[in-house]
């Protein structure tokens, strides 16, 4: 059964939504069958029976409150249920992370990730143990003690010893740690680094089967996008909590729904689920109401000749059968969901916020530098950017809680903020109530029926609207903090993390408030779906700089990685010639950064490659050993560079496959003379213009890939017969590869003279001659620069 397609709303699937017949004949390593499970005397949901097969990729999702972590809890063993059982095989492994885990200890951050190979580990400490021994040993006593050594270092061979640094420092790259944190003690990071420690400890674990409870808290985007990569490569099974809806669509195949305490099977990931569940319920709703009115139309029969002699019998006949028939109960109906708009105060001024020069330091910490940023009435602007950026610090300044250190921003005429802290459910004030906490923040004049009203709106209804704020679940207080900031107008949003602990559903109603809005919204989030619905600009936040694109996160995304096409005319504009025109000057910029990225990452290759050889070297100092620190350090950093070296790889690959795809190089035999010229000579200016640059100097692979490629450009276009050579920059064109000219070129020497200045400025920094790799390219570029100008200068006797 092949999943419907979806609107233009629906997150595009990565994985074919099929019946997964082939995975379904696997036999199940877990069987859950009638799992009930209650608190209090209440069932939260029963009748629970599923299985899992080996590699399986399974979302289980469902509202706050419906059991989700619950159940998972049960699968890992760590809750008994109150009736039914839980079976997995004997030879399988199964490990669970539940929400905000933690890790506490005073390791460090590289010993606290190898403990989870303490196999591995103890069979090394013994293999150290017998070499110790043999120099005491000959006979047959050292030849035991051989046998023995083979044996561990066999089983150290399964186990993978051999690659447990490399997949260390893999997780431990991939999840934002740097090498210089692999010797911190992990009780001296802060509460989400912690969560971090707990997901690569499990991740290294390699379960046959993950049980992963909201994996994606204190994550930023690109660590999210990391952990969808290295899931999608994992070939274990997988059961996945998660609110974030392109998370689940990347990594899981199968969706299992737990609602009013039952559980539905959904053969497909998560976006053919929406669809399929609507479509099932749509389809229930009209076979019910179709048997109504049969039933109804029996009933009028039965009704009008009950009491008929030449009839009564007959309709009695129908009124037995009318009984027997059995029902098709009315689909129940959507659990209730919120349902608000916030408050419009009126329009502001077209420029909601200017900056100018704005910093904001934190002792010798600069957070942001010098950010000049406009933001107009009516944005959507989504703030995306590493955790600790600075995107929290940005919002506050915006809100007016936070002054900058230097620099300005000017507030627009008649704007009236209204600010969501990130925080701001963790500021609710114990010992209140939802209804005194809501009470005391609404309008002067409200009645206690408008503040039930409103609360009932934010799903506080009954009793619910008298509990104490410190019973509350985080979903509950973020509604609650949301009521808060309705209660003002305003005509500016500054949202910080508004989903934290939102469930889907009523993600799905903040993101229709903040469309419909009729101001301005800067929204924080990590749910890439939601910024995707709710943002027309983004505005990156990174290395203290703060860079404003057009469209959402997707877009940005696309033009970040030189992906990025404007959507194509409905009916593309033919030239008089009959042939369709030159694509867009916007995408040839896209491509030509494309290419550079692709140099870039060639050049990063390198130097990590060499830096790679280089620890491998101090590995095999025999000496090494003695210093323990050092050997653990040396150890740490080499397995941080093998995994950094497949990243690179992985992107490099990403990057240059996309180039082939959007600017593949046309057959030498097919492209014609003049176009194939054309397309070099545009090549060597903008190499040329790039090498311009003293700052590409500093780094000496990016500089040698540029260099390299402008001789290959410079000698491919000598090959055209008719064409007058380009003028030579790089000193790595040969001089005999370029026919001379007829005159010289007033305009060249120019920019040579200029190119020569710029060069000797370069020479005039004593230290560039410390790094003879960086200084040979300048030096021998000075040499033919000069030669060039002499060569130049010669008819008018200038020097």
């Amino acid at each position: 059964m092949n999943p419907p397609n979806q609107g233009g709303d629906a997150i595009k699937p990565i994985v074919t939504n099929e019946v997964l017949t082939s995975t379904f004949r696997k036999a199940p390593m877990l069987q859950a069958t009638n799992i009930h499970v209650s608190y209090e005397g209440e069932t939260l949901f029963s009748g629970i029976t599923f299985h899992v097969s080996p590699g399986e990729r399974i979302a289980l999702v469902g509202a706050n409150g419906s059991g989700k972590s619950s159940l998972l809890k049960v699968l890992a063993g760590l809750q008994t249920p109150a009736s039914g059982s839980v079976n997995v095989i004997a030879s399988r492994s199964v490990a669970y992370l539940p929400q905000d885990s933690l890790v506490v200890g005073q390791r460090t951050l590289h010993d606290e990730m190898l403990s989870v190979f303490a196999a591995v580990l103890e069979n090394e400490e013994r293999q150290r143990s017998l070499e110790r021994r043999m120099s005491g040993l000959t006979g047959d006593d050292l030849q035991a003690v051989l046998d023995e050594y083979a044996e561990l270092q066999a089983e150290f061979d399964r186990l993978g010893g051999y690659t447990i640094e490399r997949e260390v420092g893999t997780v431990l790259h991939g999840l934002g740690f740097t090498p210089n944190d692999t010797g911190r003690a992990v009780s001296q990071f802060s509460g989400g680094w912690q969560s971090r420690i707990a997901l690569g400890k499990t991740l290294l674990k390699k379960p046959d089967l993950l049980l992963l409870d909201e994996p994606t808290n204190h994550l930023d985007l690109a660590t999210t996008e990391w952990l969808e990569e290295y899931l999608g490569k994992y070939s274990g099974a997988l059961v996945l909590v998660s609110h974030d809806r392109y998370f689940l669509e990347r990594v899981t195949k199968r969706t299992l729904e737990l609602e009013r305490g039952t559980l539905t099977d959904y053969p497909g990931s998560y976006s053919w689920y929406v669809v399929e569940k609507e479509r099932r319920r749509e389809q229930q709703q009209d076979r019910h109401e179709r048997q109504q009115r049969d039933i109804e139309r029996q009933q009028q029969f039965v009704d009008r000749f009950r009491y008929k002699a030449s009839k009564a019998s007959a309709a009695k006949s129908r009124e037995k059968m009318i009984s027997k028939i059995e029902r098709v109960d009315a689909p129940p109906p959507d659990l209730r969901r919120v349902k608000f708009r916030f408050v419009f105060a009126g329009a502001s001024g077209r420029e909601t916020f200017v900056l100018k020069k704005l910093t904001r330091s934190y002792g010798e910490r600069e957070v942001l530098r010098g950010a000049d940023l406009v933001i107009e009435r009516g944005d959507k602007v989504a703030v995306v950017g590493p955790n600790g950026s600075g995107k929290s610090t940005l919002l506050r300044i915006l809100a007016g809680i936070d002054p900058p250190t230097s620099g300005s921003v000017t507030v627009g005429h008649n704007v009236r903020r209204s600010y969501f802290d990130q925080h701001q459910a963790e500021l609710l004030e114990s010992g209140h109530t939802v209804y005194d906490e809501v009470f005391r923040a609404a309008p002067r004049g409200w009645t206690v029926t408008d503040v039930r009203t409103l609360l009932g709106r934010f799903l506080f209804t009954g009793e619910d609207v008298h509990k104490p704020i410190e019973v509350l679940s985080g979903g509950e207080r973020s509604r609650v903090a949301l009521v808060k900031m309705l209660l003002e107008p305003a005509n500016t949003l500054l949202l910080d993390e508004p989903t934290n602990h939102l469930d889907i559903g009523t993600r799905d109603v903040l993101e229709s408030a903040i469309r419909d809005y009729e101001g301005t919204s800067i929204v924080i989030s990590h749910d890439r779906y939601f910024l995707d619905r709710v943002a027309n600009k983004t505005l990156e936040v990174e290395n203290g700089k703060a860079t404003l694109y057009p469209g959402n996160y997707s877009e940005y995304r696309e033009r970040k990685l030189g992906t990025y096409a404007p959507a194509p005319a409905p009916a593309p504009a033919r030239s008089e010639s009959g042939g369709p025109k030159r694509p867009a000057r916007e995408s040839e910029g896209h491509i030509r950064q494309l290419r550079n990225d692709v140099v870039a990452l060639e050049a990063e290759i390198t130097r990590t490659e060499v830096r790679l050889a280089e620890v491998q070297e101090v590995l095999a100092e025999p000496d090494l050993y003695s210093n323990q620190e050092r050997f653990s350090a040396m150890l740490a950093e080499y397995g941080e560079l093998q995994g950094r070296v497949e990243e690179l790889n992985d992107r490099w690959e990403r990057h240059a496959g996309t180039l082939e795809e959007l600017a593949p190089e046309p057959s030498p035999e097919r492209e014609d003379s003049t176009t194939g010229r054309q397309r070099l000579l545009e090549r060597l200016h903008e190499l040329e213009r790039l090498l311009e640059n003293p700052d590409v100097y500093a780094d000496e692979g990016v500089a040698k890939g540029l260099m390299d490629e402008y001789a290959q450009v410079y000698e491919a276009l000598a090959a055209f017969p008719a064409a007058d050579p380009p003028r030579v920059r790089n000193h790595l064109v040969q001089k005999s590869s370029a026919p001379a000219r007829t005159a010289p070129d007033p305009q060249e020497a120019e920019r040579v003279r200029a190119r020569l200045t710029e060069v000797e400025r370069l020479l005039t920094d004593p230290d560039l001659f410390l790094d003879e790799r960086r200084s040979a390219p300048i030096i021998d570029e000075y040499g033919y620069l000069q030669e060039r100008l002499t060569t130049l200068t010669a008819h008018d006797g200038r020097r």
